[in-house]
């Protein structure tokens, strides 16, 4: 009987490019169980907290098993509380560039894209991965 490869536990900091119409840097800290390849595992929920990391201002959220990210029931512009991502298509590898499209909060109707990368890994369970 072949065992299956073991999966790790990553936590994943991440931050977003600046650019001209938003210079600011926005971070999230994620947990994502990953293959041995690096990429996220299918079909497992990834959990994160996003915000000023070194605040109080910080949010938790959770992106589901399609890729959809959800702020959760405490978002309080029903508008605004899910977001898209192409993060489940990524490894999870320093350095990789991540999307995420959510709804404009000065524009409704309207969607902005962010782009993130990947500032570090950590292992915290199973093994390390290259």
């Amino acid at each position: 009987m072949n065992a299956m490869p073991s999966r790790t536990m990553l936590v994943v900091e991440i931050e977003s490019l600046p650019t001209a119409n938003d210079p600011g840097i926005q971070e999230a800290i994620l947990y994502v169980l990953c293959e041995p390849s690096c990429m996220p595992a299918p079909g497992i929920m990834i959990t994160g907290v996003g915000g000023e990391m070194k605040s109080s201002e910080r949010w938790p959220f959770f992106i589901n098993k399609d890729g959809r990210g959800d702020w959760g029931a405490a978002c309080e512009d029903e508008g605004e509380r899910f977001f898209e991502t192409n993060m489940r298509g990524k490894p999870m590898k320093v350095s990789e560039l991540l999307t995420v499209k959510a709804a404009h909060p000065d524009w409704p109707g309207k969607q902005v894209e962010t782009t993130f990368r990947i500032r570090k890994t950590t292992a915290i369970a199973g093994p390390v991965l290259q």
